[in-house]
C-alpha cells in the first residue's frame, strides 16, 4: 500500500498511528488513499484488496449501523445520485423494472437534487457514457446515515450514506434531458420479509466467515471464477486459523471444480478437506454432510447415478437429524435425489422426492417464491414425461403464476414456460390454446433478446407448425423445452 501511495505517505503514517474503529467514516469521507482503494477495489472486484482492507469495511459497515438516524414516523426522505453509465446498461436496467438492485460500494448521496444532477450532466463528457441521476425513496423505518457532524469535511448535512451492498427496487424510469435518465429506487428496509427471502440462502450458511458469504453469494449468482479467487487468496492469506473453517473452504472450491466440470481438482481439494477435517468429525458434523453433498454433485457428474444417491441420501439423513434441522438443506437434497430418478426414469420415486422437496418449501419457506416455482416446473416437466398432461399443465400453471408475479413482464424464463405449457395443450391436440400460449413465448423472447436471436427462431418454427398441424393434423413427438 505504501508503494502505490507514496506521495501521501504523510497521511498514511498518520492513518497507521491514529486510526480507530470509531473513526472509520471520518477516513471513508477524507477521500484519501483509504476512498481510493477501497472503491478501485470493489469496482474493479479486486479480493486480494479487499481482504487485506477488511478490518477498514467492516468497521465502517459497523459504524454506519450503529449511527443510523431514525426518521420520523410522518415523513419519508428522498435523496439522489448522480452518474455516468453505458447505454447497454441503462437497457438491462429498463427492462428490469421491479427487480432488485445492489450496488457493490458504499452509496454516497445528497439530498439536494441539483448537486446531484449536476453530477449525472458532467457524465456526458465522456461521449460513451449516458447521465443518470438516481431518485432513491426511504421509508420511515429505514436504516441510514447523515455525515452531518461525522464527516472530515464540514457542511455534510446534505450527505447520507449507505452501507455495502444496500439493495433496492427499481421503479420508473425516463428520459429528462438530452443522455440524462432518472431512474427511480426504493431502497428496501434490512428487516422486511422481502430481504429476508431475497437472502434466504445466504442466511443458512452457519458457522462462516463473512468472506466465506461472500464466496457463497458469488456461487449463487453463478459467479464461480470470483468465487474460487476468493476462497484461493483467503488461503493463500493465512488469515484462516480455524481448521473447520479451512476446510469449509477447501469444501467450496471442491463444489466449485465440480461445477465447472475440473473433475480432478476437485478429487484433490475433497482429499485435502477430508484431511483438514478428520480429527473434528461426527457422525452428524456439518462437515460431514457437505463431504456427501459434494461427493454426491461429483458422482453425478461422473454420471455414476447409483452411487451419487446414495451420497445424497446420506447427506440427507445427517441433515434430518441435526440439532439444528436445516429444512433449506432437506429441500435442496430431496432435488438432487429427485433429478436422478428422473435420469434414470423412475418416475414414481421422482414425483415422490419433488414432492416432498416442495412440502418443505412450502411449510418452512412459503415465501420463497423462487425456489417454489422451479419445483412447481420440475414436477411439471416429469408429469409430463410419463404423459399425465392435465397434472402437467397444473404444476406449469403455478410455475407461471408465481413468475408473472415475480419477474419482469419480459423475462426469457417467462418465454420457456410459456412454451412447455403450449407443448402440453399440442400433445392434448388442442392446438389454439398451444398456439395462444407459444405465440406469448415469440413475443417474451424478441423483447428479451431481440428478432434474431436463436431461442426467438426456435419459438417461431413451432409456432408455424402448430398453425399447420390445425390444418393437416400433424402430430410430432415433442419434448420440453430445457
Amino acid at each position: 500500500m505504501n508503494v502505490s501511495y507514496r506521495n501521501k505517505s504523510n497521511v498514511i503514517n498518520e492513518f497507521e498511528e491514529d486510526y480507530i474503529p470509531s473513526r472509520a467514516i471520518w477516513w471513508y469521507t477524507r477521500k484519501c488513499f483509504l476512498y481510493i482503494a477501497i472503491n478501485q477495489a470493489f469496482g474493479k472486484q479486486n479480493l486480494k484488496l479487499l481482504i487485506k482492507m477488511g478490518f477498514f469495511i467492516r468497521d465502517l459497515h459497523q459504524q454506519i449501523n450503529q449511527s443510523f438516524d431514525e426518521v420520523d414516523g410522518q415523513n419519508n426522505m428522498i435523496v439522489y445520485r448522480g452518474q455516468g453509465i453505458l447505454e447497454d446498461e441503462i437497457e438491462i436496467l429498463k427492462n428490469n423494472k421491479n427487480s432488485i438492485l445492489s450496488f457493490n460500494n458504499f452509496l454516497w448521496t445528497n439530498i439536494d437534487r441539483q448537486i446531484s444532477l449536476s453530477i449525472a450532466r458532467s457524465a456526458k463528457n465522456n461521449p460513451n457514457l449516458f447521465g443518470v441521476l438516481f431518485r432513491i425513496s426511504i421509508n420511515s423505518s429505514i436504516k441510514y446515515i447523515s455525515l452531518e457532524n461525522l464527516s472530515y469535511y464540514l457542511n455534510s448535512e446534505n450527505e447520507i450514506l449507505f452501507s455495502i451492498y444496500s439493495l433496492f427496487r427499481i421503479g420508473n424510469i425516463k428520459q429528462i434531458e438530452d443522455k440524462i435518465w432518472q431512474i427511480n429506487l426504493i431502497l428496501i428496509n434490512n428487516d422486511k420479509q422481502q430481504l429476508n427471502d431475497y437472502l434466504q440462502p445466504i442466511k443458512h450458511i452457519k458457522g462462516q466467515t463473512s468472506w466465506q458469504q461472500l464466496g457463497f453469494y458469488f456461487i449463487q449468482i453463478n459467479q464461480l471464477d470470483k468465487a474460487e479467487e476468493l476462497y484461493k487468496a483467503l488461503i493463500e492469506s493465512n488469515s484462516i486459523n480455524n481448521s473447520e473453517h479451512l476446510t469449509i473452504l477447501h469444501e467450496q472450491l471442491e463444489f466449485i471444480y465440480n461445477k465447472k466440470n475440473h473433475l480432478i481438482d476437485s478429487l484433490l481439494d475433497f482429499k485435502t478437506s477430508s484431511k483438514n477435517s478428520s480429527n473434528h468429525l461426527s457422525q452428524n458434523n456439518s462437515s460431514l454432510y457437505s463431504k456427501y453433498l459434494n461427493n454426491g454433485i461429483l458422482l453425478h457428474k461422473q454420471n455414476n447415478l447409483n452411487e451419487a444417491i446414495r451420497n445424497f441420501k446420506c447427506a440427507l439423513n445427517i441433515a434430518i437429524h441435526a440439532l439444528e434441522i436445516d429444512h433449506l438443506q432437506i429441500a435442496s437434497l430431496y432435488n438432487h435425489i429427485a433429478e436422478i430418478y428422473n435420469e434414470k426414469e423412475i418416475f414414481v420415486e421422482a414425483i415422490v422426492n419433488y414432492q416432498s422437496a416442495l412440502e418443505n418449501e412450502l411449510k418452512h419457506f412459503p415465501r420463497q417464491y423462487v425456489s417454489i416455482a422451479k419445483t412447481y416446473n420440475k414436477i411439471g416437466k416429469v408429469f409430463y414425461r410419463i404423459e399425465d398432461y392435465m397434472t402437467a399443465f397444473s404444476y406449469y400453471e403455478k410455475t407461471l403464476k408465481i413468475q408473472k408475479k415475480f419477474l419482469s413482464p419480459n423475462h426469457s424464463i417467462l418465454a420457456v414456460t410459456n412454451y412447455n405449457i403450449a407443448m402440453v395443450f399440442d400433445s392434448l391436440q388442442e392446438y389454439k390454446k398451444a398456439i395462444e400460449y407459444v405465440s406469448q413465448a415469440v413475443n417474451i423472447a424478441r423483447h428479451s433478446f431481440g428478432s434474431n436471436h436463436e431461442d426467438v427462431r426456435f419459438y417461431e418454427d413451432y409456432l408455424c407448425e402448430l398453425r399447420e398441424k390445425t390444418s393437416i393434423g400433424v402430430i410430432p413427438n415433442g419434448s420440453v423445452y430445457e
